[in-house]
């Protein structure tokens, strides 16, 4: 699935908006982005997933809506930042060719599937489920093949469940696993997403909803309820 083309097509269909960052979420590490010229150097572009309530689709970036609510309501907004030695910025589209588009959506691909993303078993589930955090764009690796499939490979698993409850952590289990275990791993991901005292409450939240990748690639979502 190609996420990337519809984020940056010039049509403004119901998928693609324009985008202006006005997060109040003092902890996000986008936070106070500007927009950039169109030669971006040597900066390296890569996939961000942002919370749609946080942010105004108005005059600006370009952002699709990456993961819609059960009740078809956008949840989470996926745009591309530039990262460089002093941070992130939004890039601006308004006078970008269809050729530059291109080679930014290319330089997307292939930076976010070579990303560092070191899978590893949670010691206390009986390798039954894996973890990776700590990098800025972890939850942006689920829209990469290659990254997705190192999960499966951990897992043994055709079918696996991928949650990302916050900036910087994923959570991958077997979509085989029944009973106890499988709530485990739900309830996992739940704390991660409503923890706001621990560590975990000063990483920004982006998804509440579980997704179901086969082969690496999203094939349906699992729709949190709590």
């Amino acid at each position: 699935m190609n996420f990337f083309k519809k984020l940056f097509s010039k049509n403004k269909s119901k998928d693609v908006s324009v985008f202006k960052d006005e997060s109040e979420d003092e902890d996000d590490s986008a936070q106070g982005l500007v927009p950039l010229a169109i030669d971006f150097g040597d900066n390296k572009a890569y996939p961000y997933f942002m919370r749609y309530e946080h942010h105004d689709l108005s005059e600006g970036q370009l952002a699709s809506v990456f993961h819609y609510a059960q009740d078809e309501k956008p949840v989470v907004l996926q745009t591309v930042v530039l990262q460089d030695d002093e941070g992130l910025a939004l890039m601006d589209n308004s006078e970008m060719s269809e050729e530059m588009l291109d080679s930014i959506d290319k330089q997307a691909k292939v930076n976010i599937s070579e990303y560092e993303l070191e899978f590893q078993f949670h010691p206390e589930y009986n390798q039954e489920i894996i973890v990776a955090q700590g990098p800025l764009f972890t939850c942006e690796t689920i829209l990469s093949e290659e990254q997705m499939l190192k999960a499966h490979v951990m897992l043994d698993a055709d079918e696996i469940m991928i949650a990302i409850p916050r900036r910087g952590v994923i959570l991958a289990a077997s979509n085989d696993l029944q009973g106890d275990m499988r709530q485990t791993f739900m309830n996992l991901h739940m704390y991660i997403w409503l923890d706001q005292k621990g560590d975990d409450g000063k990483l920004s939240q982006i998804c509440k909803d579980i997704f179901v990748l086969k082969h690496g690639e999203i094939q349906g979502v699992l729709y949190i309820d709590a």
